[in-house]
This record gives C-alpha cells, structure tokens and sequence, in this order.
C-alpha cells in the first residue's frame, strides 16, 4: 500500500491506522457525540469548515443550506426532466420489477439515469465541485489518498408509491473489514424539497462510528475505553424506529454523509410528487468505484468536460503511479491528444 509515489512502511501503515482511531475515540470520548433519532444538522455553506467538519465527524452527515444558485438549482431542473423521459413509465417499471424480483435495495418505482453529467458537463460539474463541498470531501479523505474520485453521478426520481430502501452502508461496496479508515463519501442534491413524506432519505445518525462500521477495531476500543460505559457511546446496531432520521433538506442545499453511515431511501407517500435529486459518490482514489467511468465516458466524451471534473472521473492518477498509462503517464494525456 503507498500514499503517493512514496511506500509506506509497515510502522507507518500502523501509525496511520493508530492516528483515525485516536480520532473518533478522542471524539467520542466527549460529550459531543450524535444525538441518535435527533435531527440532521442544516448549517449555511458559508459556515467555517471547522464547524462542518465537526459536524460531519460527529454524525456522519451534514446538510449545507444555500450551497447552490436559484439559477444553478432551476438549470438542473431543466436539464433532470428533460432526460427523465416520462413516456411509458408504466412499461419501464414493469421491466425493472421484473428484472428484480421480491425485495430489492434498487426499487421498483424508482428511476436511476447516469447520462445527466453528459447532458449538461458545466452544469452539472458546478454541483459535484461545488468549493464547499469538496473541501469537506478531501478534508474527509485525503489523509489517506493522494487524490480523490467521483465513482459515481446519477439522476434519481423515487415515485409515488415507493416503499422505504433498507438500511444500508455505501461502504459496503467495498469488502475490507476493520478498514478503519474513510473510504467515501456520498451526497444528495434535492431538486425537490425532501420531505418525509415524498420519501427523503433515512439515517442513524452516528452510526459511522459502530463498531461493526469497520473504522474502530472493538478491542482497541475495550481497551482504551475502560471507564466501564463499553460500546454505549457507539450505539450499537438498533432496529428502533425512534433511532432513524428522516433527512429533510430545501432546494439549494446540498447533503454529505459518510459512507459508513445506515441509510436507506422513505418510502414516497404522496400521490402525485416525484423526489428528484442528483446523487454523487466520492472514494479514496486507489478503491475501484461502482461505476466504471472510464467505459461510461471515453475521451472523445469527456473531453467536453471541466478539467476538475475529467480528474475527479479517473483521468488522473494516483501518487502519479495507479491508474497511469504507460509508464508514469498521467491520463489526463488523454484528453489533450486530438
């Protein structure tokens, strides 16, 4: 394993995995830890990024109000309903039962679309790069990546009549246990109001920091935590209702969370309001992400896109070694070849 062009040696891999847990155990060794059932924390984006650090650290999630333009947030709008094509919705939905029959963490009636970064490159790059967001995002990984990608942006609407996503941990995707470490970061932009009853998201706040999340090894915290209070600072895995946030978020903000946090898509209740939002996720640049974007946006597409954003999807490399073609060549070699 190696952080930038540098390997690390074994005591320093020992030093850095010492240095997260000393992090959150210092954290929740005080009395500013999540509020389990407890509302997710609306800061401004203007608000110091000590505070929305703290805030993220603390509960795994924050939601950060006026982070985008009216005009940026009614662009998207535009661009969201005119890919979210709403001719035979009836037929679409029948194929994706079909497709996934019983119960299923990707829905039925919901519609996930990944061209929209293509639809509309500036656009949408000003949501995934927004200055805020990404200083919370490198703040949360860069310790331990020498770059960061987005493995994933998407188009999402969930439909009238939706039932609730089981709870869920991004992280998972990835199956390293104990890794002790963050590995991503998600975000929600709501083009919609979220609200519980148009089915916003449900956390467990906290929850990034359970002993089964893979970043605080038990016996380290058996250890260290001695003043006979165990794991209840932690909160262990409870499938109490009263233990579940609903994330209720206005136009204009934009929602990160921890990939180690539980979370899962309400259920939409309404009649006839359609919960729209841009999803982005974000990893460790040396983890393969769940979309391959390399296949999904091949140089004569992205191209057209905002240099941070060709960075962010993989044309760039890793302490200047993984991901490279030939030999030490950045990718992004790529893109400036015609």
């Amino acid at each position: 394993m190696s952080i930038g062009a540098t390997p690390l040696s074994n005591f320093e891999v020992i030093a850095m995995s010492e240095a997260v847990t000393e992090d959150y155990l210092e954290l929740s060794n005080t009395s500013d830890t999540a509020e389990i059932g407890g509302r997710v924390e609306q800061i401004p984006v203007t608000a110091s990024f000590e505070e929305t650090q703290r805030i993220f650290k603390r509960d795994g999630i924050v939601c950060l109000t006026d982070a985008l333009s009216p005009d940026v947030v009614s662009g998207t709008v535009d661009v969201f309903d005119s890919l979210m094509d709403k001719t035979d919705m009836e037929h679409f939905f029948r194929k994706q039962k079909d497709s996934n029959p019983g119960e299923s963490i990707l829905g039925v009636l919901t519609k996930r679309r990944s061209e929209i970064l293509a639809r509309a490159p500036d656009l949408v790059g000003q949501l995934v790069t927004q200055p805020r967001l990404m200083e919370l995002v490198n703040g949360h990984l860069t310790k331990y990546a020498t770059t960061v990608l987005i493995h994933q942006v998407l188009s999402l609407e969930i439909y009238p009549g939706e039932v609730a996503q089981d709870l869920h941990r991004d992280n998972s995707l990835w199956p390293i246990p104990g890794h002790r470490i963050p590995l991503g970061v998600a975000t929600m932009i709501p083009l919609e109001n979220f609200t519980a009853e148009t089915g916003a998201t449900r956390v467990i706040l906290g929850s990034h920091l359970w002993p089964d999340a893979g970043y605080i090894d038990p016996k380290d915290v058996e250890d260290r935590l001695s003043d006979g209070e165990g794991w209840n600072k932690y909160q262990m895995p409870t499938t109490d209702p009263e233990a579940v946030t609903v994330v209720e978020a206005p136009l204009g903000s934009i929602v990160a969370f921890d990939g180690d946090v539980l979370h899962g898509g309400g259920a939409n209740t309404t009649e006839d309001i359609v919960r729209k939002s841009i999803i982005g996720a974000y990893c460790l640049g040396w983890l393969r992400g769940e979309t391959n974007q390399q296949l999904m946006w091949p140089p004569e597409i992205a191209r057209n896109f905002p240099r941070e954003v060709q960075k962010l999807i993989g044309y760039s490399s890793e302490g200047g070694i993984l991901g490279c073609i030939q030999l030490g060549q950045d990718p992004i070699a790529l893109l400036e070849a015609r």
